[in-house]
């Protein structure tokens, strides 16, 4: 068919041949055209609209809209045989003569199929064959009566087949199916190929739906649907069951990891001085009972040092306890590094602080006494942009036959600590 543009025509303009070809591509039932007849428009605005004769039927083509609609015997027509004749009559019935006949009409009252067709999913195969109803069968009631189906591992090819129930001239029925979660787009398929097939599909849920037209195109755009599980097989089962026990296994030593370091703080809170990170008083007394008796039944030897900050309270007034807190901090840094790793450092309170000393002589207690006090006393402590001199009063005190407890010896240091205090400071004194 060709078709004079007038769009690109004028009256002032030279008047030039333009022409559309259509065809089979545009939804011609065939591009052999024997007849073609012009129907009169009662409304000239919606274009107008030609007949044609072919030998696959007669064709309605309405030039504006450029749309094709074919009519054949189903519809009334005497044969799909080409027309040999065609002709109009004043009137404007159309008559179109045949090899079987002849067929008149008036244009205006051929009514299109605008009746949208109920859309059935009518059969569910496996492996190419029809499955029945009931028992361990996927299927427990009728297809079309069917929401849901669920699929074993080996139910790996399966089809379904439908139909748009519009019987007038079903051959030209128009289908177009999707598998949402597999297929990307629409698959269109005619009359004569009314299922769609899947196989080796992965594990998952998905929702078969079918749309269909009537023979006149009008399309139920609702159609049908089913939803489909198609189940894990066995070894991906266990493969998964696996993984999520490792990922369990894994979050349970994470839980297990971090119980673990909860309470390891909470602990180390429990033993230590927050603030020097030094054993606190209580935990001192714990380690110091147990070293007692250790000494006792080794019959080995055993002293006790108390050290304080003298005048310590002045710093605190001068430069405020945020520098008199990093002091303690620095000097309790200053005593960690002067004595072993078995002797025991504590804060005993306030600027006080005490150490226990296994196995240590008399004189070794005294000496690292004294070592300490010119340590702290030649050199000041600096801290963000104050240098500081400090000194220390000190007593000590070592185990002796009739202590009986640990509680005596560091009673004894501590009345050497007073001593030392009253005594003018800056000294060691022995008890």
């Amino acid at each position: 068919v060709e078709q004079l543009d007038p769009g690109q025509v004028s009256d002032d303009a030279p008047q030039e041949e333009l022409f559309r070809r259509f065809g089979e591509d545009e939804g011609m039932p065939n591009a052999a055209v024997s007849g073609i007849l012009e129907e009169t428009s009662p409304a000239p605005r919606k274009g107008t609209r030609l007949w044609l004769s072919t030998n696959r039927g007669l064709v309605k083509f309405a030039t504006l809209a450029e749309t094709f609609q074919t009519y054949s015997p189903a519809e009334g027509l005497q044969t799909r045989s080409e027309v040999s004749g065609y002709f109009k009559s004043r009137n404007g019935e159309m008559f179109f003569g045949g090899y079987g006949g002849l067929t008149a009409f008036y244009p205006e009252q051929i009514v299109d199929n605008r009746n949208v067709p109920p859309i059935v999913i009518t059969n569910f195969l496996l492996f190419n064959k029809p499955v029945p109803i009931g028992g361990n069968s996927p299927l427990q009631k009728a297809i079309w009566a069917t929401q849901e189906i669920v699929l074993s591992d080996q139910d790996y090819s399966f089809a379904f087949e439908f139909a748009a129930l519009s019987y007038v001239d079903p051959q030209k029925n128009q289908y177009k199916y999707k598998l949402e979660g597999f297929d990307q787009d629409w698959q269109e398929v005619s009359s004569q190929r009314r299922f769609a097939a899947y196989t080796n599909l992965p594990a998952g849920e998905y929702t078969f739906r079918v749309l269909g037209s009537n023979n006149h195109g009008v399309w139920n755009v609702e159609g049908a649907s089913l939803k489909i599980q198609v189940a894990q097989p066995f070894w991906e089962k266990l493969r998964i069951e696996k993984e999520a026990a490792e990922i369990a296994n894994a979050r349970l030593q994470q839980e297990i990891e971090e119980r673990k370091r909860i309470e390891a703080q909470l602990q180390e809170l429990a033993i230590t001085d927050p603030l020097t990170r030094l054993y606190n008083r209580r935990h001192f007394f714990e380690l110091a009972k147990q070293e007692f008796a250790r000494t006792r039944r080794y019959q080995s030897e055993l002293a006790v040092i108390m050290l304080d900050l003298d005048h310590f309270k002045q710093v605190n007034d001068r430069y405020g306890h945020l520098i008199g807190d990093l002091v303690l901090q620095t000097f309790a840094g200053h005593v960690q590094a002067c004595i072993r790793e078995t002797d025991i450092l504590a804060r005993y309170g306030g600027e006080e602080f005490i150490i226990l000393l296994p196995q240590t002589s008399f004189g070794n207690s005294q000496n690292l006494a004294e070592r300490l006090r010119q340590i702290i006393a030649t050199q000041p402590i600096v801290t963000n942009d104050y240098s500081i001199s400090i000194t220390l009063s000190i007593g000590i005190s070592n185990l002796l036959e009739d202590d009986t407890d640990i509680d005596m010896l560091i009673s004894r240091a501590d009345q050497a600590l007073y001593t030392a205090k009253n005594s003018g400071r800056n000294q060691v004194v022995v008890w």
